[in-house]
């Protein structure tokens, strides 16, 4: 049986890959040909990015009165 072994990629390269897509407005389907990356991998970076974009963290020097 042949084991099939994950490719691993680095923050950094996935957060260049998003950038190419939101800040260059290059096409996913030309990214993820040119990388060799499946389509699909470089939508779920995307969403990530974006949902880790959107979470603020709570300052810690406020202080809420109820």
């Amino acid at each position: 049986m042949i084991k099939l072994h994950r490719k691993k990629y680095s923050k950094e390269f996935k957060i260049q890959v998003v950038k190419q897509v939101i800040e260059e407005d290059k096409k996913i389907s030309h990214i993820a040909k040119e990388l060799e990356l499946s389509r699909d991998m470089v939508y779920r970076w995307i969403k990530e990015f974006e949902i880790k974009k959107s979470i603020q963290p709570f300052s810690r020097n406020k202080t809420t009165k109820i």
